[in-house]
């Protein structure tokens, strides 16, 4: 006691003549002695104010005590303390936290954790013991969010044993619960872990998490790629990231997917990738890019698959010798009845291009019964404009029956489009024309849904419309919608150059027709003037529009009284 009053006439010999504060950091680590000493003082210092700090979860409360509860600063007292050009960029590494910012203050932007927080972090991870501070390492390997099913597969322990030490390493201010899990207090407390966790240790525990992961029911194909990466596993990563780009190119997203599938290529240099890859590539229209990817699969011999792609490229970009040659070549390789379906589909499409009826139905009206709707589809979607071209509506319409089941779900980039342009089609040959306009009105929100696939389609959705509104008597709408079409592929000059512009003929063709309809023939002759470039342009369907064009022609020639001609 003696030495307490001592110490309590010290201090008090402070505040005179001056009112003083005592600070005491830290009280959670004090001694009892210490804290009984502060309650002997409180009433023995006059003049003297006792500040006492202390983590809450610590508290050793002092009866009679004014508590007050600090929470982080915010940007505005961050810029007293730093200046307000790095305020913003401060407040957000340290979370307000006033250590963390005097640590980071004197520092650059970015970079590892400073010394003093990571010596403060691992003191208190000591002091956990070895199996919570192996827990709480694992964690923050493997990111800011603690992902207790995976921590615990990472460890091989239960669940619950994960639980119980982060809820130690929450007292101990490392993680807090957030929901139904525990998350980092902030992302440098977890950056120290990991920094002192040693580069082999790291590696092994995403190469872990990454092959934890891949076993799951419903596996996160990025998450499992990106921990496998980090782990040093390259055929693991670019496997994942493969099926990453698949789920991305199912969503549409096709910017991902290629960057997914480059990130494959960067790992591991497989054919499959190749010919996902020149997939996404030919749904973007970089045929060009397509096609260099398509034959890198070919040559890795990437068999069937490879052989099918390039196919699909080499018709896009208007090489029909080429695509059926890879048709026909992944018909006898192909083992797997997708592939199967998918090269039929194409065979049966590029013999129905050049004109051979015959031949594209022998082959569109054997898919397999067994083969994936969404590829399946693809080939009954083709079925229905070759039925269209042969004056069979309603059979057109019962082969887009099953495709219309699931219409957006087709494997082919723009097979959802030309189902909608084909019911079009039927609907306007049998003269329903109400539906047929409610389904052109669906294909033009298709069309602009699809993006990048979908500009291809442009002209072609506005040149079927204009086909129902011409034949259903409204004329002026259905010019309005050539001229939609023929804006759309440019201004004519040099049209054959060009693979996709089928609008640009069909506009022509089609507002001809309206000149017809209504006696002008001069304009009529007008636009077959400019169709001269058809009789050697060797685009899809060339001999149906050539057809047209002799129609044209004739009906000319006898408004004209050109009998013979």
């Amino acid at each position: 006691m003696a030495l307490f009053a001592a110490l309590a006439g010290a201090v008090t010999r402070c505040a005179d003549p001056a009112p003083a504060v005592l600070v005491v950091e830290d009280l959670h680590v004090a001694t009892a002695s210490t804290v009984s000493w502060l309650a002997f003082a409180r009433h023995r210092c006059p003049g003297v104010l006792l500040l006492v700090t202390t983590r809450a979860e610590d508290a050793r409360p002092l009866a009679g005590a004014v508590l007050l509860r600090l929470g982080p600063l915010g940007v505005d007292e961050v810029a007293q303390l730093v200046g307000r050009e790095r305020a913003a960029e401060l407040h957000a590494r340290s979370g307000g936290h006033p250590l963390l910012l005097a640590a980071l203050a004197p520092l650059g932007g970015g970079g590892a954790a400073p010394r003093s927080v990571r010596e403060a972090v691992a003191v208190r991870v000591e002091a956990l013991g070895g199996e919570v501070a192996a827990t709480v390492g694992v964690a923050a390997v493997l990111g800011v969010e603690c992902d207790v099913d995976l921590v615990a597969q990472v460890r091989d322990v239960h669940s619950a044993e994960v639980i119980e030490h982060l809820e130690a390493a929450g007292r101990a201010g490392l993680v807090v619960e957030r929901g139904a899990g525990f998350t980092f207090v902030h992302e440098l407390v977890r950056d120290a872990l990991d920094e002192g966790a040693g580069a082999a240790r790291r590696a092994l525990v995403h190469r872990q998490a990454a092959r934890a992961l891949s076993e799951r029911p419903r596996p996160d194909a990025l998450a499992v790629a990106v921990h496998a990466v980090l782990g040093g596993d390259a055929l693991l990563a670019a496997t994942w990231y493969v099926r990453a780009a698949e789920g991305a190119a199912g969503r549409f997203d096709l910017d991902a997917a290629e960057e997914y599938l480059s990130r494959a290529l960067d790992l591991d240099e497989s054919p499959g990738a190749y010919t996902a890859r020149a997939r996404v590539r030919m749904s973007r229209r970089a045929l060009d890019e397509a096609a260099e990817d398509a034959a890198r699969a070919v040559a890795l011999d990437g068999g069937a698959p490879a052989q099918e792609v390039a196919g699909w490229v080499a018709y896009y970009r208007r090489r029909h010798d080429e695509a059926r040659a890879h048709a026909d070549r992944a018909l006898e390789d192909a083992e797997e009845t997708a592939v199967r379906t998918s090269a039929l589909a194409l065979a049966g499409r590029v013999r129905h291009g050049a004109g051979d009826l015959r031949g594209a139905l022998d082959l569109l009206s054997g898919t397999p019964v067994d083969a994936p709707p969404a590829i399946r589809g693809v080939a009954h979607v083709w079925l229905a404009q070759l039925r269209n071209h042969q004056g069979r509506p309603v059979d057109a319409l019962d082969a887009l029956a099953g495709p219309m089941v699931d219409p957006d779900a087709l494997a082919h980039p723009w097979a959802p489009l030309h189902l909608r342009f084909n019911r079009v089609m039927a609907l306007g040959h049998l003269g329903r024309s109400a539906e047929a306009l409610a389904v052109a009105a669906d294909l033009d929100k298709a069309v602009q849904r699809s993006a990048e696939v979908g500009t291809r389609f442009v002209a072609p959705a506005a040149n079927v419309r204009a086909w129902v509104l011409r034949w259903s008597g409204r004329a002026a709408e259905a010019d309005e919608a050539n001229w939609l079409a023929h804006d759309a592929t440019g201004d004519g000059s040099g049209p054959s150059a060009d693979p996709f512009v089928e609008g640009y003929h069909v506009s022509l063709l089609d507002l001809a027709d309206g000149c017809l309809l209504r006696g002008d023939l001069d304009g009529a002759a007008g636009f077959v003037a400019r169709l001269d470039g058809l009789s050697t342009w060797n685009g899809t369907m060339a001999w149906h529009q050539r057809h047209r064009l002799g129609l044209v022609r004739a009906r000319l020639a006898l408004a004209a009284g050109d009998h013979a001609g």
